[in-house]
């Protein structure tokens, strides 16, 4: 059996640095245009379904194995979100 030789480029990593702050400048871009149409409850309920979808195929599987083990956290979770967020 014969090892390749994986080369990445220096330009790779440049581009994955430059990713989180062009997502930043974006969506703060978008915030901003759509400030005036879409009310901001329902622009931030957007920006966090968009995470959700985006994120849940790479952590499904761990989730759906752990959920009985997890369940009354996250119930706990829930009520310390909701008081916090209240007050």
């Amino acid at each position: 059996m014969t090892q390749k030789d994986h080369h990445v480029s220096p330009l790779t990593g440049w581009v994955i640095s430059a990713l989180p702050p062009l997502f930043w400048a974006g969506n703060i871009v978008v915030g901003r245009a759509a400030s005036h149409d879409i009310p901001p409850v329902m622009l931030a309920f957007a920006r966090n379904l968009v995470g959700l979808l985006v994120l849940l195929p790479f952590g499904w599987g761990t989730m759906r194995r752990d959920l009985r083990r997890y369940w009354m956290f996250r119930w706990l979770l829930l009520k310390v979100a909701l008081a916090v967020c209240r007050t």
